[in-house]
């Protein structure tokens, strides 16, 4: 009996075994069809956009060949990244009102860029007065240590192109070879006034450092001042640098070391060395405001090194800056040194800075105090003393007191229960930025806790609040839409979709959108654009555009897109105005038309639309759906930079020229190395 039971086993195991295998072998050919089928789709749904692709191209092939010098540019940028490629690309740095999400459409450079390959047609461009492919030759020689890169620079800087003004300075404050510039700092000077006078924040800088050192110039530190101030607001680094120095010095400014500590650090943590080596200098030259700053530096786990003792400045020394700052008797620096021992759990230390910091009427210092004599440890004999620190810090601003002032308001503890006063608080520190106050003021505001019922400014505030982090915002907002049947909600949270990550899902923003939030965002502008939001009809169609572009495939969706677009045009939307044009411009869900282009573009700048105004001043620089007339273009971009629009600031900067320069007037070497490349 025994063995029958055996056999038994072994024949149901091997039945199983086989049924196993052939499991295996039915998922192994389905996986194999699956992908091949796959790979078919891939292959044919992309080839209407391919041909879409090669459309544009062919076009601007056409306009190259015609000797459009614009078009011969852009024709050899494309044959440098190898062809064009539709993209989506999402710039989570412009916002237009409060909106925060603006897909711009084009048809990209491909991955790996070979100048090589487009040596000819750049050529081209050159000779026919293109002045980009001019800069790109002049970049290249000089890369390549070509004398005659100076030709072409100085060709540029006659017309006032701010990079070649630039270059030429410093090459004539250092000395070139390769330029042909000798050291002559007087010329030097002259080169970096027309590059700060054509608003170059690097010009500016250089013009300072010339005032400041009377280098070409005589010494002005008033000028030189105002220069790095004016450079610094332009994002140059060492700008911020020289700023540092001169409130150190006082060398234009009054004195003010407390400002110049502040800058030597920001300038520090942009990476400028010589900042580094001051901001160190200072604080062991017992500078409080230094050392506060270097402790801030070290916890924040820089590395710091003396060029003095060579000693090195790591996290470890915090504490001990911060107190070497405080013993000085530096209000910062005792607020600083109480939070550094509260974090460590160290309170009595912690309470005694903090005290030490009240007594030097520092308002941070009263706010971190009040919020720790509301901890468990004090709350009970301290909490009277806690609401008095806190109105103290809260008459001067200070967000976190005001947030936890509002909270005790709420509660009615040690003061009385009151929603206005909760509201009336939560308010000023929302203002302030503090995040939790942030995200109460949107409820109240839905609910009307303390405050009116207004819809509008809850998704403000409850938008905000998302953007730092909060999650539950984020599904109030989406309750609010779905409640009131609110557009505008449906539409922010379409918006903080697509500002997600798809790693992390509410980063501040993602250059690399990913299909399945673009579609689940669709869904909200969908519902939105239901509502009778045109907004959202524009962001509806950009949805279905940047699937295509990311998908690389279902080109005919694009009608669907301008299906939203036109119905957004209607309704008055000059983006959408401006966003029709482009896809009449470069062929997307219809033929390329530029006279159609130029009709959007110009319904959107009667709307004061910047983009749409530099669009039209490129159509009728190169006389693309319109008769070429170059002052008109030069007209409009200014027209499109007085709004603020940094693009025709950049436009300008170029074709501000002469578009098609009298063959003569260049130099018969320089048309020689041209054919000879």
């Amino acid at each position: 009996m025994a063995s029958i039971v055996n056999n038994l086993s072994q024949v149901a195991e091997t039945s199983n075994n086989d049924a196993s295998i052939v499991v295996y072998i039915f998922m192994g050919i389905a996986t194999i069809v699956a992908a091949v089928l796959l790979a078919f789709r891939d292959l044919f749904g992309s080839r209407p956009l391919r041909k879409m692709e090669k459309n544009f191209e062919d076009h601007i092939r056409e306009l190259a060949n015609q000797g459009d010098p614009i078009a011969q540019w852009d024709l050899a940028k494309l044959e440098a990244s190898g062809g064009v490629k539709l993209a989506a690309k999402y710039d989570p740095d412009r916002i237009a009102d409060d909106d925060a999400f603006v897909v711009e459409y084009g048809f990209n450079n491909a991955k790996s860029v070979d100048w090589t390959n487009a040596r000819s047609t750049l050529i081209k461009a050159a000779q026919n007065g293109c002045v980009p492919a001019k800069e790109k030759i002049a970049v290249m020689l000089m890369e390549r240590g070509e004398p005659r890169a100076g030709e072409f620079w100085r060709e540029l800087a006659e017309r006032e192109v701010p990079s070649a003004l630039v270059t030429l300075g410093q090459g004539y404050l250092a000395g070139s070879h390769v330029l042909q510039a000798p050291r002559e700092p007087f010329i030097a000077a002259k080169y970096f006034d027309r590059a700060a006078a054509r608003g170059s924040a690097v010009g500016e800088y250089l013009l300072g450092t010339c005032y400041r050192q009377g280098l070409g110039v005589d010494q002005d530190f008033k000028r030189a001042f105002d220069l790095f101030d004016a450079a610094a607001q332009g994002g140059v680094p060492d700008a911020i640098d020289a700023l540092a120095s001169a409130y150190l010095t006082g060398e234009g400014v009054e004195v003010n070391h407390e400002k110049g500590t502040e800058l030597l650090y920001a300038a520090s943590a942009l990476g400028v060395q010589n900042a580094t080596d001051a901001l160190v200098t200072e604080a062991e030259r017992d500078n409080p405001d230094a050392l506060n700053w270097l402790a801030i530096a070290c916890e924040n786990g820089q590395t710091l090194k003396s060029v003095a003792t060579e000693r090195v400045y790591t996290s470890a020394d915090a504490e001990s800056l911060f107190l070497r700052a405080a013993q000085i008797g530096d209000a910062f620096a005792m607020t600083n040194l109480g939070l550094h021992y509260e974090k460590q759990k160290l309170w009595e230390q912690a309470e005694n800075w903090y005290a030490q910091g009240v007594e030097q009427n520092s308002s941070e210092a009263a706010a971190k105090l009040g919020a720790l004599y509301l901890t468990k440890r004090y709350r009970a004999t301290h909490g009277d003393r806690a609401v008095e620190l806190l109105r103290q810090a809260c008459d001067a601003n200070v967000g976190k007191a005001a947030n936890a002032l509002a909270q005790l308001y709420a509660r009615g503890e040690f003061v009385p229960q009151s929603d206005e006063e909760a509201f009336k608080h939560f308010l000023i520190a929302a203002e302030q930025g503090e995040p939790e106050a942030i995200s109460e003021l949107g409820e109240r505001f839905w609910k009307g806790k303390g405050t009116p019922v207004d819809l509008d400014q809850a998704i403000t505030w409850l938008s905000r609040a998302v953007m730092q982090g909060d999650k539950s915002s984020f599904d109030k907002l989406q309750k609010i839409a779905k409640k009131h049947k609110n557009a505008r909600a449906a539409r922010e949270v379409g918006l903080l979709l697509l500002r997600c990550n798809a790693f992390s899902f509410f980063a501040t923003g993602a250059p690399e959108l990913d299909p399945i939030l673009v579609k689940l965002a669709s869904t909200w502008f969908r519902k939105a654009a239901k509502w009778g939001d045109a907004r959202s009809m524009i962001f509806l169609g950009d949805a279905i555009a940047t699937i295509v572009a990311l998908k690389r495939r279902g080109a005919k969706k694009l009608r669907k897109a301008l299906q939203w677009y036109r119905r957004a045009a209607e309704l008055g939307e000059s983006n959408a105005m401006k966003t029709l044009g482009d896809c009449y411009r470069l062929g997307l869900g219809t033929p390329i038309n530029d006279e159609e282009a130029v009709k959007r573009y110009d319904d959107a700048a009667a709307l004061d639309n910047s983009d749409a105004i530099l669009a039209l001043a490129d159509s009728y620089y190169q006389g693309l759906g319109v008769t070429k007339d170059v002052e008109k273009a030069r007209e409009l971009a200014r027209r499109a930079a007085e709004a603020g629009h940094l693009g025709a600031r950049q436009w300008l900067d170029f074709y501000e020229c002469d578009p098609q320069p009298d063959p003569l007037a260049r130099p018969a070497r320089q048309e020689e190395f041209l054919t000879s490349l």
